[in-house]
């Protein structure tokens, strides 16, 4: 390629990469002030960013006597029964 080429690539990426930011920039801006906690919504956002996902998606199974039981709701009044016991 010619140097004008590369002159033109190189200002034509630069003009993407502060497009892109801007449109993040915005997008972000408009998600913090829709949400009801600020504070909550810009820690997603930077824990996005970083690459980090706190999703659980494990079943819980609990066995109690012979039975078993995965309903999520059942296992926490289980265990605050339990501890309510203490």
């Amino acid at each position: 390629m010619e140097e004008k080429e590369l002159e033109y690539m190189e200002q034509y990426r630069k003009i993407c990469k502060r497009v892109i930011q801007e449109a993040k920039r915005r997008e972000y801006d408009n998600y913090i002030s829709s949400s009801k906690n600020e504070v909550k919504a810009t820690w997603q956002l930077i824990n996005k960013e970083l690459g980090k996902s706190f999703i659980n998606n494990k079943n819980i199974e609990l066995k109690l006597g012979k039975s078993k039981i995965s309903n999520p709701r059942a296992i926490s009044e289980l265990f605050n029964s339990f501890l309510l016991k203490l």
